[in-house]
């Protein structure tokens, strides 16, 4: 079983909401083909099965997804992981539309209306973890309260970014301060199999 992708380097650009769509059902299944991914975003998209391998060839021209062979069918699978594409998304949007100015970011997400005292009270956590690292050097968000210690009600709403911020902090933990991090999946496609 051989995966193949086209390209080495995953594509820098943003991807559409569909592109995401099709990435979470690879997340979501780990492997997938045309047919079940299909199957997976029909509720929300009205495409054909051929749409969405077309779609999926242009991922894996970006270098975000490989396949393999199965019989006649191509088998796919995610090269990034949903972490490093919402934090790349994430930076992009206070790049391009707050001009980098994280405090006017964070100033928009916490005027909206939806935003509870939970949130308000994770958010808090967070800026506190994050200014006792700043004041003692080390890496960022190594003094993360452990997961069983924040209240199901303030965890963020997305598994993948209450994930991240685990290992994270898992890792600040493991990586004494000063140390180089090591390399985002997404930059490198480092977990892709040999002979990719």
């Amino acid at each position: 079983m051989e995966w193949r992708k086209r390209n080495k380097q995953p594509g820098t650009g943003p991807l559409t909401g569909l592109q995401l769509d099709l990435l979470r059902a690879l997340w979501a299944r780990g492997e997938a083909t045309v047919t079940a991914v299909h199957e997976h975003i029909a509720g929300r998209h009205a495409l054909t099965a051929a749409s969405v391998a077309t779609v999926l060839k242009r991922l894996e021209k970006r270098g975000l997804i490989a396949h393999r062979t199965d019989g006649r069918a191509f088998v796919y699978r995610a090269l990034v992981a949903e972490a490093d594409v919402a934090e790349r998304a994430l930076d992009a949007t206070v790049q391009q539309v707050f001009e980098g100015d994280l405090a006017a970011f964070t100033a928009q997400l916490l005027r909206r209306s939806d935003v509870s005292a939970a949130d308000l009270a994770r958010i808090r956590a967070l800026i506190e973890a994050r200014e006792r690292e700043l004041s003692e050097g080390s890496r960022p968000l190594a003094e993360c309260p452990p997961q069983a210690e924040i209240p199901p009600a303030t965890r963020v709403n997305s598994p993948a970014v209450d994930e991240r911020l685990s290992e994270n902090c898992a890792d600040s933990r493991a990586v004494p301060p000063g140390a180089a991090p090591g390399t985002s999946e997404f930059s490198t496609g480092s977990n892709a199999e040999p002979g990719v």
